[in-house]
């Protein structure tokens, strides 16, 4: 009896030791130190706005979840979202971040804060969205963000972020559909097939090498696609190869050559919003744009365009406002005594 009841207890003090782990991953622990989290990360910025909110919302004592910008799970009642954008909120982001194990979205954008991307981040394996935006971090984009595989937006535009995107920088990030930089420089092989399909593609004032990227062109569930002052100097209609899904176009501040393609109405038959000023984009404009039915707004102003302008535009009821040219409210065309110049109003 004395072997047999050594044994049970050895099997019961298993048990108890499987059960105490169980109990522990889903036990409020967990979610204090998301409360700590917090807490840390309070600690490293300074809330400049009127309202004081950190100051005066996030206390201890107070339940976590309820403090502004946080979101908890029911379930387990850990911090799924933290969105403190446009607080104008100063300091850096503290590395205990890292340890809000179930974030899926972070966005502190349009703030200042400053510093570098802590590491930490990329233990957030569960983040969906990630916009750091409009704040004054600094140092190079880090490469474990091309580790996040859930990660579905990214946006890190209007920084002082410093450095240069490889497709290191995107490795696993299969379902992004939404990505918005500014001032990077990609260094990517020409042969390089991304493993994501965006809908929403913004680069500003990035170098991308001079040519029209054919990674962008593999982009084929575009819907919003802006690549201002890139110093894209291909033709048009390479540049718009497989963007039929397309609603607005903004390529402004490039040196997009030749002309307007003849077949820009099948190429784009759903565009809203068309942006080519200050290119070097020559000839006159097709009959061609008549067929974007949907447009709302569109600017050719500062090109090398000539002739007149299509008396068919005038029929597009949707037609909020056009550059470079009007004439009486309406557009000037080739019934009109002088030919159209193409210059701002």
């Amino acid at each position: 009896m004395g072997k047999e009841a050594a044994i049970i207890f050895l099997f019961l003090s298993f048990y108890s030791i499987e059960i105490l782990v169980a109990v522990a991953a889903t036990s409020p622990l967990n979610s204090s130190t998301d409360e700590h989290s917090l807490l840390a990360i309070k600690s490293h910025i300074i809330a400049s706005d009127p309202n004081n909110i950190l100051a005066s919302n996030w206390s201890v004592g107070t339940d976590f979840c309820t403090w502004i910008g946080i979101t908890c799970s029911q379930k387990h009642l850990r911090v799924t979202k933290l969105i403190l954008f446009t607080r104008g909120l100063q300091g850096t982001i503290a590395k205990e971040i890292g340890k809000l194990s179930f974030l899926t979205n972070l966005n502190l954008a349009q703030n200042n804060l400053s510093g570098s991307i802590p590491s930490s981040l990329g233990d957030l394996k569960a983040l969906i969205e990630l916009d750091l935006s409009s704040n004054r971090l600094s140092g190079e984009i880090p490469l474990f963000l091309g580790q996040l595989s859930n990660l579905e937006y990214l946006g890190l535009t209007f920084s002082s972020l410093d450095g240069t995107m490889f497709e290191d920088h995107f490795a696993k990030l299969s379902k992004l559909s939404d990505l918005r930089l500014s001032s990077l420089k990609f260094k990517v092989k020409l042969d390089w097939v991304p493993p994501f399909q965006l809908r929403r593609l913004v680069l500003k004032s990035c170098d991308i090498g001079g040519q029209f990227p054919q990674w962008v062109q593999m982009q084929k569930e575009l819907e919003y696609l802006e690549m201002n002052n890139c110093s894209i100097s291909d033709t048009l209609s390479k540049s718009l190869y497989n963007s039929k899904n397309l609603t607005s176009l903004y390529l402004s501040n490039n040196h997009i050559q030749g002309p307007i393609p003849n077949n820009i109405s099948q190429m784009l038959p759903f565009l809203n919003y068309l942006f080519l000023d200050q290119n070097r984009i020559n000839g006159s404009l097709p009959d061609s744009l008549c067929g974007l039915k949907y447009l709302l707004l569109m600017d050719l102003s500062k090109n090398n365009l000539s002739g007149y302008i299509p008396e068919c535009l005038g029929n597009l009821q949707y037609l909020l406002y056009m550059k470079p040219a009007t004439y009486n409210g309406c557009p000037r065309d080739k019934s009109a005594s002088t030919p159209m110049k193409y210059e701002d109003l």
